[in-house]
């Protein structure tokens, strides 16, 4: 086996535990967050989290996909580099410093102003470690990465077992805990790197400047915007667009989609290396048709357990005061039988160089959803959001298989 192939192998495998234990962890840490701040509350906290996180990557610029793709090449993984980073993102601070203030004032009604503020610290370490993340897997680290990014999820999902007080002290104390837990996954990265920095094989070379860095992060910035806003903005828009028990009966089948997207995803980790084994175009044509078969095969029976037992796992999740989402967990859990075929898409796109085509078809996936979202949320509250989002998907999904169909045909 050649070492590129092998590398693959390696990376797929540690994603595909990652990907499982984190569905685990996302269940948990959802299900004990809506039963310790209750119905309306949890569905504020959610918006507010997934506004931060928008947040990131808007302030992110395109720095993590340029670290990822030279890293290798210019070894920017070095003290240095993290700091020229560091730097570059300093420049960019009065956008997060919006973006903090907006969320603090769209919170202040139901949450004191510490939730806000704990969640941009959070939001500010979580783009700290997007980077880091993504220099480390580009040094084939596949296993330090992964245990990383667990071992900060399972700190959250820990430190919410000793949540006590009253519900503004458990937002409070929650969203603490979510600046904590990024902070442990950047204190182990950040760790590796002081080791690796006293390695004397190690060759710094070229760092770039803060301009620099920058003006070569620039082109990348659209890439990362458009996937962030496409899969975070649907619960902050039925937040501002909906009721607040539309927000309430939405955000916990939001989580639960996002969670059971991740099953399928397991596959569709497996396709890089197998595209890299087919040396023909049949043999490719292939390898995406067993992929996306694959992906189904992981995905129907698991939609099809949450939409007829919808009722039972959000009373167990989140408790008997969440029966109102029961439906658009219905609803949205059919979402990802599409995203579980775009899966596979996507990372055949990826191999064959489509990174832009397929961001288009993101891009029209994501200007239906928000048409979708400004014209049903306001008179169809949850249940039509969750509808627009399986519409949503839909749509990308064709878009993807447009590009990888045209692209083995070319």
């Amino acid at each position: 086996m050649s070492e590129a192939r092998a590398t693959l192998f390696r990376g797929t495998r540690w994603a595909g535990i990652g990907q499982v234990v984190t569905f685990a962890l996302t269940i948990a840490a959802a299900a004990q967050l809506g039963r310790q701040l209750g119905f309306e509350d949890f569905g504020r906290f959610a918006a507010l989290q997934g506004a931060m996180l928008i947040s990131v990557g808007l302030w992110d610029l395109g720095g993590t996909v340029l670290v990822g793709r030279q890293v290798a090449a210019h070894h920017w993984f070095s003290p240095d580099a993290i700091l020229s980073w560091a730097r570059a993102r300093l420049l960019t601070s009065p956008i997060f410093l919006v973006a903090v203030l907006l969320a603090g004032w769209a919170a202040s009604a139901a949450f004191p102003l510490a939730v806000p503020v704990l969640l941009a610290v959070a939001a500010l370490l979580r783009a700290v470690w997007t980077v880091m993340d993504a220099a480390c897997r580009s040094r084939r680290e596949f296993a330090a990465a992964s245990s990383y990014l667990l071992t900060g999820r399972l700190t959250f999902n820990v430190l919410l077992l000793f949540s006590t007080g009253t519900t503004t002290q458990r937002a409070v104390f929650a969203a603490g805990s979510v600046a904590l837990a990024e902070l442990v996954s950047v204190s182990l990265h950040i760790g590796r790197l002081v080791w690796i920095a006293r390695t004397p094989h190690i060759v710094p070379g070229k760092v770039p400047g803060v301009i620099e860095f920058l003006r070569t992060s620039l082109p990348f910035a659209g890439v990362g915007m458009i996937n962030l806003a496409y899969n975070k903005i649907d619960v902050p828009l039925v937040g501002v667009l909906g009721s607040p028990t539309a927000l309430a009966e939405y955000a916990p089948a939001s989580r639960i989609q996002d969670a059971l997207s991740q099953v399928p995803a397991v596959a569709s980790s497996a396709m890089l290396p197998a595209l890299a084994a087919s040396p023909t175009v049949d043999g490719a044509r292939d390898t995406v048709r067993t992929g996306i078969r694959l992906a189904l095969l992981l995905a129907i029976p698991a939609v099809a357990i949450v939409v007829i037992f919808a009722g039972q796992i959000v009373a167990v999740l989140f408790g008997p005061g969440f029966s109102e989402a029961a439906l658009p967990t219905r609803i949205i859990a059919l979402a990802v039988i599409p995203t579980a075929m775009t899966q596979p898409l996507v990372s055949a796109g990826f191999f064959f160089g489509r990174g832009t085509q397929l961001t288009r078809a993101f891009s029209v996936g994501l200007v239906f959803a928000l048409i979708g979202y400004v014209a049903v949320v306001p008179w169809g509250g949850a249940v039509g959001a969750a509808v627009v989002t399986v519409f949503r998907e839909v749509v990308t999904c064709a878009g993807c298989l447009f590009v990888v169909n045209k692209t083995l045909r070319a």
